[in-house]
């Protein structure tokens, strides 16, 4: 699915540009047609909260993401934003909007702080989702008895189906699941629909339909090969927010999943996957998941060592999962194998 890099026209610099409104262009080209792809920053919604209600939301306001078809007024989509976000009289919100966006509605024109684009280069940011798992673990060695229960975040991705892609280790002896959307405050409940241990995926779903609303699936590239640059995009400790950081493929071949005490293809990557990074997607320059990160290697005299799952593994999962409604797991030869070194 090829997409063109998200743009801003620009007004000329000579131009009178003081307290007027600039007209925004974001168009990139999918398989579903043409739409543009909108983010209401936080300041835009304190200032039509105000305006409305005489003072700001209370507490953090994230940016509010939206896709829209072509043909949509594009002062009615922000219009439809803000209205999720501030509780008021819709009269009174267009009202609001109308001193804030420069004019009446009609006229697809906002100011130039209140949009900003969603994509960085062909990377299409809204997809990833932050995942909150509740767990308890078992005790097998008192199986009528439950561990404490602990809490733990990771990353994940929009794929197909109104599903959701992430790891095993991250929900395994999961008792709740919650996802959260880029820009957006609110959590939704999932469910786990299958978990692959031995490859350390998981696909989730959630029912309410709000979580859909203009959500956009990602594309599964191919294999890269060495030296390809690869870019991770996930929720790492060390902040709230999405974090991205870049690489090159090091080597590809059959590694040790240490969640699943299983060998199978990997891709080593000097890119840093940290704790919360789990799940989340690996892109290549056209923008497209090759790959979900997983682990890293933690070693004293190793540095900035980390690993994805290909994407080749990765449609296995799912396709396994598509066609018997279920997971059912790799095939085992029932042979013994035994590594070699090479001449």
């Amino acid at each position: 699915m090829g997409r063109k890099k998200a743009g801003v026209k620009r007004p000329n610099p000579s131009a009178e540009v003081e307290n007027k409104s600039q007209e925004i262009i974001l168009d990139s080209t999918s398989e579903h047609g043409s739409h543009r792809s909108i983010v209401i920053t936080p300041a835009t919604l304190k200032e039509v909260s105000k305006s409305v209600l005489g003072s700001s939301l209370p507490g953090e306001i994230e940016m509010v993401h939206i896709v829209s078809a072509d043909s949509e007024n594009l002062d009615d989509i922000v219009r439809r934003s803000v209205r999720r976000r501030v509780t008021s009289d819709p009269a009174d919100i267009d009202a609001a909007l109308a001193s804030i966006l420069g004019g009446a509605k009609g006229n697809h024109r906002v100011p130039a702080s209140v949009v900003a684009s969603s994509y960085v280069g062909n990377i299409n940011m809204n997809s990833v989702v932050k995942v909150f798992c509740v767990h308890t673990e078992p005790n097998f060695s008192l199986p009528w008895q439950r561990r404490r229960q602990c809490a733990s975040t990771g990353s994940g991705f929009l794929i197909s189906g109104r599903r959701i892609l992430t790891n095993a280790h991250c929900v395994e002896h999961h008792t709740q699941v919650k996802v959260n959307r880029r820009g957006s405050d609110k959590k939704f409940l999932a469910s786990v629909l299958a978990i692959g241990t031995e490859c350390d995926l998981a696909m989730l779903t959630v029912e309410d339909e709000e979580f859909w609303e203009l959500s956009e699936p990602l594309e599964f590239g191919q294999l890269p090969h060495l030296q390809d640059a690869v870019t991770v995009v996930g929720y790492p400790i060390g902040g709230d927010t999405m974090s991205v950081s870049s690489g090159v493929v090091s080597r590809i071949e059959v590694t040790p999943y240490s969640h699943g005490a299983m060998e199978l293809l990997a891709v080593q990557i000097d890119a840093a996957i940290n704790p919360g990074n789990s799940g989340g997607p690996a892109f290549n320059d056209e923008g497209k998941c090759v790959g979900v990160a997983f682990q890293s290697l933690k070693h004293e005299d190793a540095e900035n060592i980390g690993y994805i799952i290909p994407a080749t593994v990765v449609e296995h999962f799912i396709s396994d999962y598509e066609r018997n409604g279920r997971y059912t797991g790799f095939p085992i030869l029932g042979g013994e194998w035994q590594k070699t070194e090479k001449g």
